[in-house]
């Protein structure tokens, strides 16, 4: 495919294709055009970002009828014995069903929690290095009992002499 510009007529077949199959690449090809130049267009063209915007709600909706269908209509499936066809049975899709019920309430959405409990403190790290006595004298921070060495050894950057201890 060379250089072809995206014209009009091309935009629309280009949209007509893409409400049907939801694929940029397969849709522009279609058009004979490159993917990169549909995605150059949708950056440039305003209209023509609507209109794109417009068929793919419009592709995602049919996506979600069909989902519909194959949960709550269900669908025939023939049934044959011997090589011949005797029957249908009504098949319905279970895993849509809970797709959908997962989409649209949320009590049936897996739960997932996070503890976000934390214990122990946090230390503080400035960003103008300056010595445990300084940053002491700064933010009052001395523990009861510690002498100005423990509180400097355990204010000490991890990876030092005297990484943080408690």
């Amino acid at each position: 495919m060379g250089l072809v510009k995206l014209d009009k007529a091309r935009k629309q077949k280009f949209l007509k294709v893409y409400c049907d199959l939801g694929r940029i690449n397969e849709a522009a090809r279609a058009v004979d055009v490159c993917p990169e130049t549909v995605r150059v267009a949708r950056k440039e063209d305003e209209e023509f970002a609507l209109a794109f915007a417009t068929a793919h709600q419009d592709f995602l909706d049919k996506l979600e009828k069909e989902c519909y269908r194959r949960a709550v209509d269900g669908w025939d499936q023939p049934v044959y014995q011997q090589g011949a066809k005797v029957g249908v049975v009504r098949k319905f899709s279970d895993r849509m069903l809970e797709l959908m019920l997962k989409r649209h309430i949320p009590e049936y959405r897996d739960r997932q929690t996070v503890d976000m409990n934390l214990s122990g403190g946090v230390l503080v790290v400035p960003g103008i290095p300056m010595s445990a006595e300084e940053w002491e004298e700064q933010h009052g921070q001395r523990r009861s009992g510690d002498s100005p060495d423990a509180t400097k050894e355990r204010l000490a950057l991890p990876g030092s002499e005297g990484a943080l201890k408690d």
